[in-house]
C-alpha cells in the first residue's frame, strides 16, 4: 500500500521549529508508531532539570522534550538524555543532551538567549573542542528522529558501495532537505553526511557506506534489487 506521507516534500516544508515538530509527528505516524501523551516529558521534570543545573533550557529543547522526550526509540545509537541526565560541560557553557551509546560522541548546544540555538558536537575522550553540527535544535531533533529510525533493524541494512552505487542513489533518489553536517562515526575519520529519500526508503550517505531504512518489506526487496553494491543484511523480524 502506498504511503500517503511524502517524506521529501514534508521535509522541504521545515523552515522553523514549528515545522520541525509537525514533521516529527507525521513521521512517527507513518514510519513508526504515533505519539501518545506519555511520549513527552512533563513540565515538572523539565523544571527540576533547570533548577539542578541553574539554567533555563532553550525553548526548542523544552519543546522537543515535551513532544517526545521519553520515547525509547530515540535511544538506540545516539541516546537522547532524559531531563535528569542533562549536564553541562566542564566550562559550563554547553548543555549536553545527547550522546552516542558507547560515549564516542556527545551533542549539545551553547547557552545563549536564542530560542532555537545551533547545535555542536565533540568526541569527549579525550576531550576535544566543540564543533558545529546543525543550525538549530529543531533541525537536530529532526535528524535525530531520522537517524534513530535506522535502529529499526528488521527494515534497516547497510550498503557498502562504490562510485556506481553512489551515482545510482543520486539518480534515483531525491536529496532530502536535512542540512549538511560533519559526521564522525569513528575517531579520526570524518565524513560529510547526506540524506536521500524516495518512496518508502530513506538513505543516509556515511561515506564508505550508506544506511538504508525502508518502511515496508516490499520497499526493502526493491531497494536490494535496485542498488549495486555489497549489502550487509539485517535479519527480517
Amino acid at each position: 500500500m502506498r504511503n500517503a506521507f511524502d517524506l521529501c516534500a514534508e521535509l522541504g516544508r521545515v523552515h522553523d521549529a514549528g515545522g520541525a515538530w509537525a514533521f516529527i509527528q507525521e513521521f512517527f505516524e507513518h514510519w513508526s508508531r504515533p505519539l501518545p501523551d506519555g511520549d513527552g516529558c512533563d513540565e515538572a521534570e523539565i523544571r527540576r532539570a533547570e533548577q539542578r543545573l541553574g539554567i533555563v533550557l532553550p525553548e526548542a529543547l523544552r519543546d522537543g522534550y515535551r513532544l517526545c522526550g521519553r520515547r525509547d526509540d530515540l535511544r538506540r545509537q545516539m541516546r537522547l538524555l532524559l531531563p535528569h541526565e542533562l549536564r553541562l560541560d566542564a566550562d559550563g557553557k554547553v548543555l549536553v543532551y545527547q550522546e552516542e551509546h558507547e560515549h564516542v560522541i556527545e551533542v549539545g548546544t551553547r547557552l545563549t538567549a536564542q530560542a532555537d540555538p545551533p547545535v555542536v558536537w565533540r568526541q569527549p575522550d579525550p576531550a576535544t573542542e566543540w564543533e558545529p553540527y546543525l543550525p538549530s535544535i529543531s533541525w537536530a531533533w529532526v535528524e535525530m528522529v531520522l537517524s534513530e529510525s535506522m535502529g529499526e533493524e528488521a527494515l534497516m541494512d547497510i550498503l557498502w558501495w562504490d562510485a556506481a552505487g553512489v551515482a545510482e542513489v543520486e539518480r534515483r533518489f531525491e536529496r532530502l532537505a536535512v542540512p549538511g553536517y560533519l559526521y564522525a562515526p569513528e575517531p579520526g575519520r570524518r565524513t560529510g553526511t547526506r540524506w536521500f529519500g524516495g518512496h518508502d526508503v530513506i538513505l543516509r550517505d556515511d561515506g564508505r557506506y550508506a544506511r538504508a531504512r525502508c518502511r515496508t518489506e516490499a520497499a526493502r526487496t526493491w531497494l536490494h534489487e535496485t542498488l549495486p553494491g555489497e549489502w550487509a543484511l539485517h535479519p527480517c523480524g
